[in-house]
This record gives structure tokens, C-alpha cells and sequence, in this order.
């Protein structure tokens, strides 16, 4: 089945080529967005360029008018707008993602691709023309984007999508991670023939950006613009966002998916990027874990809703979930029990091991509950200060006359195997 097939699809598009040759494709998305679709559109249609360009809408069966406003604008605009209007949702359907992929390509017409969905719009007319003589310019860029404003429907905030990163290349861990913020999609711009290249992984993923922005920068450079050029908004009820934020089942599916192609994907660039994969999916297999766990929680309690979840996944995943096992035993009732037992039992010689945020978030905890300990060890202080929390940091080397100190580790998961290994040759064995 042909993806027209299956959406039965109204075309209002003339398939006579424009004067000239297409530069951009403004690929555009709606669905149930009556309440934008004009500002979008407007946007779209007020760009100053000196190249053409062409707007591609398809809307997905919205049920609130959107489609009668973009049939509208495309009779107006005949020349700039090819409508594809849905008259059967194809949100649900399995095959989805890959007819749909297929269909763009054969629709898109343009040497670049810009986004803007249809609840986004742009604010600035020079913006296709900014980002196309900077990829001209650039061969090797794949993706150019830029800053937005996110407006949230349910709080009414304002604020910068993305926050404090100047322009220039991206780096991996910020593509992979988003330190800084999320990426807009309204402010993509990227090379068409990677929407032709496409690997199998971005058919597992549960959102369609992500991959996108990942195969660009697997395949090139992503060059950001510190620039606000466009708005998204946020939260609105018929939003993604929205969605999954009322949805419990919803969101745990959202994660399971974005797991599988994270593993996926990983393989598939031959693990380029696997150490900010991996950082990433240890925050999803977090989200994933808490999200049916009560706010206090037993080491048992933890282990179960693991063994729950990573039982349909890969081995890679599951790899992910067994870290996340061990590094979040700290926040299980029955765990910290036992070190409120031991500090007390070894009151004058618990130590805390590292002196970083992790050791700072859990000493406060001993003292939020009067629990003395008597101050932070590191293997090695360099350029640290002297105290955290009132209490001394002290080198090991400083303890030599406290053979029976008791250590609990504070560290990422990297360090504590360092530490570990580190305390055992030692002949320290009291530890947590």
C-alpha cells in the first residue's frame, strides 16, 4: 500500500515544476491546529529570498478546520503551496513512519529541507535565506539551526528554547544530550538527501527529530545560530506534549521505544557517538524506572520494576538498566537505613568518599537528619577547597592512622569502580 492509499489523500498541488529550480522544501505538518495554521503559514509565505522556493503541507484528517484554512491558502498561493490534506488519520498505523517517509521524498522537491510544523511559526523573513547561504557556503554543514522562543499554553512562561550556547558547530554530546535545551523544529534546515538515507533506527524511534538531527551530525556538521527566528509552542491540548504528560502508559512507551533506537542507532554508526548515548539513555532508563514507583521506595521495589522492564528489551538496554540498578540503590529506604546504621555505628570514622555534587546531595541528607560524619575523602584534592558543608576534605593518604574508617561512596559510576578497586588493594573493605 501506497501511503496516498492509505491516508487518501486530496491533493491541491500543480505537479508542473516552478520557473527556475526549487532550493528549500518547507516541509510542514498539521493536525488540528486551526489555532496556528495561519500564523505558521504566514510566516512561511513572508520569507525574502533570492532563490525559490516551495511550501509542502500535509495534514493528517484534523477534525477542527485546519484543512479548509490550508485548502484556502493553497488555492490563494498556488504557485508556493503543494497541499496533501489526510482524509483518513494515519497517527496508529504501524507502517506509518516508513510510507510517509517514502511519500516525502517524492514530494519534497527542494535541495534543503526546512521544518515548521503547524502549531510553530517563524518571526523573522530573512531566516530561509540566513540558513541557505550558510549551507551553501558550508558543503559539509547538514544541519543549520537556530534558536526559538517557547511559549507553554498551561503556564503562560516565555522563555528561549535553547539556553547560554553561543554560535558555532555542535559538538556530539550536545547534539546527542542537549545540555542546553532541546532543538526546535522549527528551526531545522537540513541537506534533502538525508531524508533519502534515513537508517532503519529512525523507523523505532517514537519521535521523528531526534533521528534526523543525529544522521546529520553522523553524517556531517551541525552549525547552530544564536538567534530567536521562530516560536514553538508548547503544552497546547492537541500538542505531543501535552499527550504524554497526561498519559502515564503513553509516556512508558515513549520511553521503551527511544531505548531501542538509541541501541539501534548506536550500532548502526558503528558506536561513534556511544558515550553520550549512553549518558542519555541512563537519564531515559531513570525516567522510565520512577515513573510506577512511589515517592519512597525498597531496594526489592527497585529491582522488580527493573527485571519488568528490561525483560523486552536487548542486551544493551538491559546493560543500561543494570547501571541505573546500582547507581540509583542510594535513593531505596531499606539502603539508606543501613547507612544511617553504619554511620552511627562508626561515629568519629565515617567518611564520605568524593567531594562532588553527588557526595554534597547525600551528606546533606545525613545532616538534614542530625547523622554526624566526619568529612569528605578523595583520592586526590588538586585544586579542591578545604571543607564542603562545614566538614573537612581530606586526601586518603591523611588517614593512614584510621584503619578502621568506614567509606561511603559518592561518585558517578565511572569513578566508584576506580575507588573501589582503589580501597580493596589498600585492604579497605568497610565500605558502602
Amino acid at each position: 500500500m501506497e501511503f496516498d492509499e492509505l491516508a487518501k489523500i486530496e491533493k491541491i498541488a500543480t505537479d508542473d515544476p516552478m520557473t527556475g529550480e526549487i532550493m528549500v522544501s518547507v516541509y510542514c505538518i498539521t493536525y488540528n491546529h486551526s489555532a496556528y495554521i495561519v500564523k505558521a503559514l504566514e510566516g512561511i509565505i513572508n520569507q525574502k529570498t533570492n532563490f525559490k522556493y516551495e511550501v509542502v503541507i500535509f495534514d493528517d484528517a484534523s477534525t477542527d478546520g485546519t484543512a479548509e484554512i490550508i485548502r484556502d491558502y493553497a488555492r490563494k498561493y498556488p504557485d508556493l503551496i503543494r497541499a496533501y490534506l489526510g482524509h483518513r488519520n494515519t497517527y496508529k498505523h504501524p507502517d506509518r513512519r516508513k510510507l510517509f517517509t517514502k511519500y516525502r521524498c517524492k514530494i519534497l522537491r527542494g535541495k534543503y529541507i526546512a521544518w515548521c510544523e503547524g502549531d510553530d511559526y517563524w518571526i523573522y523573513d530573512g531566516k530561509l535565506q540566513r540558513q541557505f547561504e550558510w549551507m551553501e557556503s558550508h558543503p559539509h554543514t547538514m544541519l543549520c539551526i537556530h534558536n526559538a522562543i517557547r511559549y507553554n499554553e498551561c503556564t503562560k512562561d516565555v522563555m528561549p528554547q535553547i539556553l547560554d550556547m553561543n554560535t558555532g558547530y555542535i559538538g556530539d554530546e550536545e547534539l546527542i544530550c542537549c545540555h542546553h535545551g532541546g532543538v526546535p523544529t522549527s528551526a531545522f534546515f537540513h541537506k534533502a538527501e538525508l531524508f533519502r538515507t534515513l537508517p532503519n533506527s529512525y523507523y523505532m524511534c517514537p519521535v521523528g527529530d531526534d533521528p534526523v538531527r543525529w544522521w546529520c551530525a553522523y553524517n556531517g556538521d551541525v552549525y547552530y545560530m544564536d538567534k530567536v527566528w521562530s516560536v514553538r509552542n508548547y503544552m497546547h491540548a492537541e500538542s505531543w506534549n501535552y499527550s504524554m504528560a497526561s498519559n502515564i502508559n503513553l509516556k512508558q512507551g515513549y520511553f521503551y521505544r527511544y531505548l531501542e533506537f538509541m541501541a539501534e542507532f548506536d550500532k548502526e554508526t558503528n558506536y561513534r557517538f556511544h558515550s553520550h548515548i549512553e549518558q542519555f539513555a541512563l537519564i531515559v532508563c531513570r525516567m522510565g524506572i520512577y515513573l510506577k514507583l512511589p515517592d519512597k521506595f525498597t531496594y526489592f521495589e527497585l529491582e522488580k520494576r527493573v527485571e519488568e522492564l528490561e525483560k523486552d528489551h536487548g542486551e544493551e538496554a538491559r546493560i543500561w538498566y543494570k547501571k541505573i540498578l546500582i547507581a540509583q540503590r542510594k535513593r531505596c529506604t531499606d539502603y539508606l537505613n543501613d547507612v544511617y546504621h553504619m554511620a552511627n555505628e562508626y561515629c568519629g570514622q565515617f567518611y564520605i568518599y568524593g567531594a562532588g555534587v553527588e557526595a554534597k546531595k547525600y551528606a546533606q541528607m545525613l545532616l538534614d537528619r542530625d547523622i554526624c560524619f566526619s568529612g569528605f575523602v578523595v583520592s586526590k584534592k588538586d585544586n579542591l577547597e578545604t571543607e564542603l558543608l562545614g566538614h573537612a576534605i581530606k586526601e586518603f593518604g591523611e588517614l593512614v592512622n584510621e584503619k578502621e574508617a568506614c567509606f561511603w561512596l559518592c561518585m558517578n559510576d565511572r569513578n566508584r569502580e576506580e575507588v573501589i578497586n582503589f580501597l580493596f588493594k589498600v585492604g579497605v573493605t568497610k565500605m558502602i
